[in-house]
This record gives structure tokens, C-alpha cells and sequence, in this order.
């Protein structure tokens, strides 16, 4: 099995239901709950998509991040598009905070999304959150940009 095989119905319901399970058997142990959250590829169709927001939804999870890399290198025109393997920053921005808004709306608002992908200053982070997601992951744009880039984003936001 792949790993974006993972995020299917049938093998997503399996994980969650083994990761609920151990879940509370810690929280009944040890009285802690540390949240969790499933983070999805971009590479789902919306029919996939759905099927994942449901399934995230009843087995409990606190959140999901929208989104992971990607497999595709639709659009691209440099040297990157013939290499293999999951590509963040910039190429993801657009279909990751399409797919937040997707799942925004089909959580009815029930799920919070934690935004990533192509967050490279403050008008991606909103896009971001007018999309629907409650929090903004940055990793790439903060690896380019420094760490200037979260004040940066923060101050906008003020």
C-alpha cells in the first residue's frame, strides 16, 4: 500500500478507527488528550475528498491540514516537472487553498482545516483563511524567507 492509498476510504477508516482506539486508551490512563490531526494531499478528486472529510469527521479527529505535497507537475515548465516525488511551495498554492475551500464547505464548518501549502507571505496566508482554515501552516516560504516571514504574516493580520 502507497501512502496516498492511506487517505481512501476503506484504509483511512482502518487507521483512524486503530488510532481512536489507542487514543483512548491513553487518555484513560494517563487523563491527556493531545490533539490530532489528518493531513491530506492535494491529489484527491472531490468525490475522494468528501469521502475523507467524512470519514475524518466520525472517527473524532480534532482537525485536518490541507494540504500535503503533491505527486502532480500540472503547469510547471522547469526543470522540476520531469522529476518524481511530492513537490510543496508555490505549484501548490492555488490547489490547496481550492481544496480547502471544497472542504470548508463540505465539513459545514464542523472541521477545523489548517492551511499549508505555497505560504510564502501575508496575502497567501489569507488566502488561506478566507478560504475556510482556522490556522496557517508555513514551512517552505519560512525555509526561503526567513523568520521575519511569520511577523511579516502576523502583522498583516493585525
Amino acid at each position: 500500500i502507497g501512502l496516498r492509498e492511506l487517505q481512501r476510504r476503506r484504509f483511512l477508516e482502518n487507521l483512524l478507527r486503530d488510532l481512536t482506539d489507542t487514543r483512548t486508551q491513553l487518555i484513560a490512563e494517563s487523563g491527556n488528550s493531545r490533539p490530532v490531526l489528518v493531513k491530506l494531499a492535494p491529489d484527491l478528486d472531490d468525490s475522494e475528498l468528501e469521502e475523507a472529510i467524512d470519514v475524518i469527521q466520525g472517527a473524532g479527529m480534532d482537525g485536518v491540514i490541507l494540504s500535503n505535497t503533491t505527486t502532480s507537475r500540472d503547469g510547471l515548465r522547469s526543470a522540476s516537472k520531469d522529476e518524481s516525488g511530492g513537490m510543496s511551495g508555490l505549484p501548490l498554492l492555488q490547489r490547496s487553498t481550492d481544496m480547502i475551500r471544497k472542504a470548508a464547505s463540505m465539513s459545514e464548518g464542523r472541521l477545523p482545516i489548517i492551511g499549508a501549502g505555497g505560504v510564502f507571505g501575508p496575502e497567501e496566508a489569507k488566502e488561506k483563511l478566507n478560504a475556510g482554515a482556522e490556522l496557517v501552516q508555513v514551512f517552505t516560504g519560512l525555509i526561503y524567507r526567513g523568520p521575519g516571514l511569520v511577523r511579516e504574516i502576523l502583522a498583516s493580520l493585525s
